[in-house]
């Protein structure tokens, strides 16, 4: 069953990958009454870094994997640690500019 479908998930496994980009940047470009609240705490940014782009780089990057596809493993493996990233370009921002 699983191999019927390969034609299929190598032709729209890309799309998941700038999907993820483009949540990613979602919390820059949707002003605030229009993102999600899920808790006091949490806004759409958070719920985005911490939940949903590890979980479209833990099925895009073992697709890029198997079949092998060397341009989409760097931005799979960005989407799986987005959260240490964005921290990281936060610190970064934050001390030295």
């Amino acid at each position: 069953m699983f191999v019927r479908s390969l034609p299929y998930i190598k032709k729209y496994y890309p799309l998941l990958i700038l999907v993820g980009f483009l949540l990613w940047f979602s919390p820059f470009l949707l002003p605030d009454e229009l993102t999600i609240k899920t808790q006091d705490h949490l806004g759409w940014g958070y719920v985005v870094t911490i939940f949903l782009l590890p979980m479209l780089g833990a099925l895009s990057f073992p697709f890029s994997l198997y079949f092998k596809e060397k341009k989409w493993m760097l931005p799979s493996l960005m989407l799986l640690l987005a959260f240490p990233i964005s921290i990281g370009i936060h610190l970064f921002l934050l001390f030295f500019v």
